[in-house]
């Protein structure tokens, strides 16, 4: 099977070519959500690397318009997530407790 990064043979039949196009096209979607979470992982740990707090707010699509015409946002874009970055004041807080995994897990099915 070929993978999309190899070369397709210009002498493939038309209708192989659109079902493979067909396929990426729906897969787009989800590859472009996790290359997202990517992102905000890779800039959140080199923000913390160089001193800096972060704190990564999720948007609500309710507040798309708003956003859209206070701070002249392209409607064409999709909002995602806010990582609000600074220097951190006082003490940097040590870990979270952890919760055992049999109260933080559920698992359904077995």
């Amino acid at each position: 099977m070929k993978t999309s990064s190899q070369a397709v043979p210009a002498t493939y039949p038309f209708s192989i070519l659109s079902s493979i196009v067909c396929i990426q096209l729906l897969t787009l979607p989800i590859g472009s959500e996790q290359t997202n979470g990517m992102h905000q992982y890779v800039m959140w740990t080199a923000f913390d690397a160089e001193g800096l707090g972060c704190n990564l707010q999720h948007y609500n699509p309710l507040i798309d318009v708003r956003l859209e015409t206070e701070f002249n946002i392209p409607t064409t874009w999709s909002m995602k997530a806010q990582l609000v970055f600074g220097k951190p004041e006082g003490e940097k807080p040590g870990p979270k407790p952890k919760n055992e995994l049999e109260k933080s897990l559920k698992v359904f099915g077995k």
